[in-house]
């Protein structure tokens, strides 16, 4: 009897365990093979899982190999877990996850250290049919964040980033989607540089380091393919800000399943070679001749990097500020003069002579009356006068 009760005992267990719904092993090699084939047509890379493990929601997948990367360095770089939780089956044959984790990295070769920290993804989704339906292929996740970071040589920091985090958020209709991303602590030690010119340079300018940011958002719209990157920017202390604005017109579903197509034949290529650089053209060829350009703008505002720049230019030329300021003034009309438009060009050396007098901020800007066409543009280069009226290009300062 006793016998027979822990025979039934283990029959009830093995099919709580059977049915309850975790990932199986078969699950795990699909989960494996399709998210390898979800990296390949979203990044153009081919990576594979030479293991894949289930144990109830839980799916780890090691062994990992990049065949372009084929190598001993790239094989301990990539002797790592990827730890799905959560995982569990859509209706239609796809997967979600609640996160992803991969092992921590501390490799050392050759004198340099890598250390990379807590890289975590949330909220996954794998589609049924990578590469079928371009947007749920493209979606693959909405958070991601990862961080500290670092690059030591020889026992000197040289590199290292406190914080990346990504954030991926659409409407419930599903036709507008934002993205953002903010990458904090960058550090830099710009006193191992060793080209004397760039080092004159540097202490000229009081900088032995270098501390910094980067941040930006951007919105989508499905519906007509417009995409409004609102900011696209790096601060750095004791710089200033530089911040990069492009609202683009046609960046449609056909436009992205397109380049996807293109990502996933280059994945099997050679990254030197001459046929993965004619593809890489084709595809930016590609991109220029759908997309319009509505509006663009490059900001700076500035955190003393300017006034430095004047005293250095001071001190090597032996002259005063306002003998620099009127210098560039007089400077300016022969440089402009390219334009082909005399009121753009004295507006333009307006701008910058107010800016060097108290240095804020210069921006310059382009705002077409309707979006045009990057390819018009492109041709639009070999007159600039024609360019310009097309873009309606405005330069301010202190504003």
């Amino acid at each position: 009897m006793k016998l027979n009760a822990l025979t039934r005992a283990a029959l009830v267990g093995a099919a709580v365990f059977t049915f309850s719904g975790g990932a199986n092993a078969q699950d795990a090699r699909a989960f494996a093979d399709k998210f390898s084939e979800t990296i390949k047509i979203i990044g153009a890379v081919d990576v594979q899982f030479g293991s894949a493990v289930a144990q109830g929601d839980t799916i780890v997948l090691s062994d990992i190999i990049i065949p372009a990367m084929d190598s001993k360095r790239a094989a301990e770089l990539l002797d790592r877990t990827l730890t799905f939780v959560g995982v569990r089956e859509t209706p239609e044959g796809g997967y979600r996850a609640e996160s992803a984790t991969f092992d921590d990295l501390d490799y050392t070769g050759d004198g340099v250290n890598l250390v990379v920290s807590n890289v975590i993804f949330t909220d996954i989704q794998i589609a049924a049919e990578p590469g079928a339906d371009v947007l749920e292929t493209m979606l693959l996740y909405r958070g991601m964040s990862a961080g500290p970071m670092s690059v030591t040589i020889e026992g000197n920091k040289v590199f290292s980033i406190d914080s990346i985090i990504v954030d991926v958020e659409h409407d419930e209709a599903g036709s507008i989607y934002s993205s953002s991303y903010a990458i904090a602590g960058i550090y830099g030690d710009l006193s191992k540089i060793e080209d004397d010119e760039a080092t004159d340079f540097l202490e000229a300018f009081g900088l032995s380091e270098l501390n910094a940011r980067m941040d930006g958002n951007a919105v989508w719209y499905l519906d007509d393919g417009r995409m409004d990157i609102a900011e696209s920017s790096v601060t750095i202390e004791n710089i200033g800000k530089l911040n990069l604005a492009i609202d683009i017109g046609g960046y449609t579903l056909a436009l992205l399943e397109q380049i996807q197509e293109t990502s996933k034949e280059m994945a099997s290529m050679d990254p030197s070679s001459s046929e993965y650089e004619a593809r890489s053209m084709q595809m930016m060829m590609g991109m220029v001749s759908d997309l319009t350009l509505n509006s663009a703008s490059i900001r700076f505002d500035d955190d003393s990097l300017t006034n430095k720049f004047i005293e250095f230019i001071m001190e090597e030329e032996g002259i005063t500020r306002k003998e620099f300021i009127s210098g560039v003034a007089n400077m300016a009309p022969d440089m402009l003069a390219i334009l082909g438009d005399p009121e753009l060009e004295q507006r333009i050396a307006r701008a910058v002579s107010t800016y060097l007098k108290d240095p804020q901020s210069l921006e310059v800007s382009v705002n077409p009356d309707e979006g045009v066409q990057f390819l018009v543009l492109g041709a639009g280069m070999a007159n600039p006068a024609v360019a310009l009226e097309l873009l309606n290009l405005e330069v301010t300062a202190n504003e």
